[in-house]
């Protein structure tokens, strides 16, 4: 199962916060301009291979100060803090 999920600034220019947490680790995106720039848009991508096998997740993060994406690989369970951002498009279900 392939779940898309992509979130975009609300406010192109300033750009978005988004924080990425995986265990013990955080990633943040917008809390400092220079060292941790925030986002113009968040692509996230989880991929389920079989049913009972872990979550892979792929993360495209795209700061307001560059032209190359930052991309993340994760295995597990990932959550997220998203402030200033709004979903663009979903793959998700809905109950």
């Amino acid at each position: 199962m392939v779940l898309r999920t992509r979130y975009e600034a609300v406010d192109q220019k300033a750009g978005g916060h988004f924080i990425i947490w995986l265990e013990r680790e955080k990633a943040h995106h917008g809390l400092d301009p220079r060292l941790y720039p925030a986002v113009r848009y968040v692509d996230v991508t989880h991929v389920t291979p079989s049913p009972g096998s872990p979550i892979i997740s792929l993360i495209e993060v795209m700061p307001v100060n560059s032209t190359t994406p930052e991309v993340y690989h994760l295995a597990g369970i990932a959550r997220f803090k998203v402030t200033g951002m709004r979903i663009v498009s979903s793959t998700v279900p809905h109950p």
